[in-house]
């Protein structure tokens, strides 16, 4: 028998339970042995009723999967689990414990690599979280196509001195950029 055929008004194991349409609410269960008494009870029973493996629905948020990457792995279609999300705030709980467990470590994993020397990583977080940039904002638009970007310049007085502090050659002075020239 196929799997989707619809019986007494709700697919099987959908926990679209509706009054009076023949299949009992869902049992939400919260632990690995909650589960595995909810399948002897539904297996016992012989009628459909669906379970929702709380557990299960949390680590699969936490990989990122989709509403319909978790239906297809807990046997559910993805309307029921937005159904699930509205009607059980444990379900919108778990999700989202999940999905904020899977930031978390996503983060710890790219802090670990940075601070093990990644250096694109190091840039990349530094985009991120610190806020730097590729291009500096003080960019002048040139009219020819080419954007240069402004610079400062002071004087430096440069003078060569010799091991004893003499100067061994006269004074000059030349301009040195205090921010760096580029074209883009």
């Amino acid at each position: 028998m196929n799997g989707n055929k619809k019986i007494g008004g709700a697919r099987p194991n959908s926990g679209g339970f509706r009054p009076g349409a023949g299949v009992k609410p869902p049992i939400l269960c919260h632990n690995p042995r909650e589960v595995a008494e909810a399948q002897e009870r539904v297996a016992k029973s012989g009628r459909q009723q669906a379970i929702i493996d709380l557990p299960k629905i949390e680590m699969l948020a936490q990989l990122s999967c989709t509403m319909e990457e978790i239906g297809w792995h807990v046997g559910a279609a993805r309307e029921t689990i937005y159904h699930w999300i509205d009607v059980y705030p444990e379900v919108a709980e778990a999700i989202e414990r999940g999905k904020a467990n899977g930031r978390i470590s996503l983060r710890r994993s790219q802090f670990k690599n940075a601070l093990a020397g990644n250096v694109t990583m190091q840039i990349w977080l530094g985009k991120q979280l610190l806020g730097q940039r590729d291009f500096p904002e003080d960019v002048i638009d040139t009219g020819d196509g080419r954007n240069v970007v402004e610079a400062e310049w002071v004087e430096s007085d440069t003078k060569s001195l010799t091991t004893d502090s003499q100067v061994s050659e006269p004074s000059t002075t030349s301009l040195v950029p205090t921010k760096a020239l580029a074209v883009q």
